[in-house]
This record gives structure tokens, sequence and C-alpha cells, in this order.
């Protein structure tokens, strides 16, 4: 996970999707925090799992913020993750 300079973070699970947020509600995370993301249910739940202390952190994600890493950048305007590839796994880091 990286923090970028805007207050977002990234994350790539081990499927290969990449996921940009903000942590919503004053919470923060540090840079090499290790973090759960439930990628069938991420959109709608709109939460993360910090995993070295068990908290469930609210997030804003963006219609956009969801990558299918495995895409090239010329795939077109997105790389949205087709439902096939979400449900492939969920990973953390």
């Amino acid at each position: 996970m990286r923090v970028t300079a805007l207050g977002s973070y990234s994350a790539e699970t081990e499927n290969a999707i990449g996921v940009t947020f903000r942590v919503t509600e004053g919470d923060a995370l540090e840079l090499g925090d290790r973090v759960e993301i439930d990628l069938p249910r991420v959109a709608t739940a709109k939460t993360i799992l910090r995993l070295s202390d068990g908290a469930v952190l609210k997030i804003e994600l963006g219609e956009d913020d969801l990558h299918d890493l495995r895409l090239p950048i010329r795939h077109g305007a997105r790389r949205q993750p087709s439902v096939a590839r979400m449900n492939e796994g969920s990973g953390n880091r």
C-alpha cells in the first residue's frame, strides 16, 4: 500500500486488482500497513480491514478507483475489473 500526495491510498491485491481510496472519519493508515479488501463487496460496503489491529475502516471509493492491473494501460479509458476478476479471491497488501 502507498500513500499519495493527495491523501489517498493505493493498494494492490494478490490477484492484481488495484484499489485507490480515502479513509473517512479521521482514521489513517501508515505506509506498509496491511489491509484486507473484500473485492466483491468493497464498492457497496465501503470498508476495509486493517490487519494489525482488526479495525474496520470506512473508505471513500470513486467510480474509477478499481483497476484490473492485468489489462494493458491502453485497454481503453477504464480498466474496471470484471465480476469474474473481482471474485477470483481477495488479497492482502
